[in-house]
């Protein structure tokens, strides 16, 4: 992990206002630096600037509450959803072309809130077991 921490993945505004402790298991953990070595640290080292983790991991309550259906990647440890710096559409769109055009690992792509000139965020994810990465590309 290069330039993501652990906290950073599981840092979430909504668990403390609401009292949680969303510190994941020794497994999850694990997940989530498997989700920065093999996709979060290669991206951002093509992309050159910083890249914002929104969400990272979420325990089932925090899931729930944010409104992350039940078998969400997020609550493995296994997704985030980031943006550039200020949430700068034209930049996110520069990341969702960066996955694409490389050969980066993904389970789902999903853009966020997409408008001509890019989403507001986006959702990446993966599975443990490349093989099984199904390389979704998604629109909500």
């Amino acid at each position: 992990m290069i330039h993501f921490s652990l906290p950073e993945l599981c840092h979430s505004v909504t668990a403390t206002l609401n009292g949680l402790d969303n510190i994941p298991t020794l497994a999850k953990a694990t997940n989530l630096e498997y989700l920065v070595d093999t996709l979060l640290d290669p991206l951002r080292e093509l992309y050159g600037e910083p890249i914002i983790v929104q969400s990272g991991y979420r325990c089932p309550t925090l899931n729930a509450l944010v409104g992350g259906v039940p078998d969400s990647a997020h609550v493995d440890g296994l997704a985030a959803d980031i943006s550039s710096v200020g949430n700068d559409r034209t930049k996110n769109q520069s990341l969702v072309s960066l996955i694409l055009s490389t050969p980066l690992p993904f389970d789902q792509l999903i853009l966020y809130d997409c408008l001509r000139s890019g989403p507001r965020w986006l959702h990446v994810s993966l599975r443990l077991d490349p093989s099984q990465n199904r390389h979704h590309i998604l629109h909500r």
